[in-house]
């Protein structure tokens, strides 16, 4: 049985778009490595909104696990809405949650674990007060 996915309300971070014809597969849907993508697009836009929010600078984020739910599939020319939140924050890694929205129904789920590296060493770098404080703020909401 597939977990409910947190409403679109809990997701701090939202961005619309709009799928391309070029997305489609032979079964005439969105092919599904096209999600993944999709999920990348929404944790780009937040991570780089956050990072204008004076994040230190010399350092990355890099996917350490990936994973995607489909749950309804996406036709084009559907609009939709990536949602992503910050679930969990460690040592170096922080894991995000995305969902990608329809007309309020969740299409697909998906959970991102990264890790910040020095982007001298490539080594994994411990959060700071100041990336940290950033990425708190972007935590997943709680349902009113």
């Amino acid at each position: 049985m597939k977990q409910l996915p947190p409403p679109q309300a809990a997701f701090p971070h939202q961005l619309a778009s709009r799928l391309r014809y070029g997305d489609t597969d032979r079964q005439g849907h969105i092919n599904n490595a096209v999600y993944a993508s999709l999920l990348e697009e929404g944790r780009a836009h937040m991570l780089y909104k956050a990072r204008t929010g004076g994040l230190e600078g010399g350092v990355s984020f890099v996917v350490a696990d990936l994973q995607i739910g489909f749950r309804h599939e996406l036709l084009w020319p559907d609009e939709i809405t990536i949602c992503t939140g910050i679930e969990k924050i460690g040592t170096s890694s922080v894991t995000m949650a995305h969902a990608i929205y329809r007309d309020g129904t969740c299409c697909a789920t998906g959970r991102t674990i990264m890790v910040q590296v020095s982007d001298e060493t490539r080594r994994p770098q411990p959060i700071t007060g100041t990336i940290r404080a950033e990425l708190e703020r972007l935590a997943l909401r709680q349902p009113a």
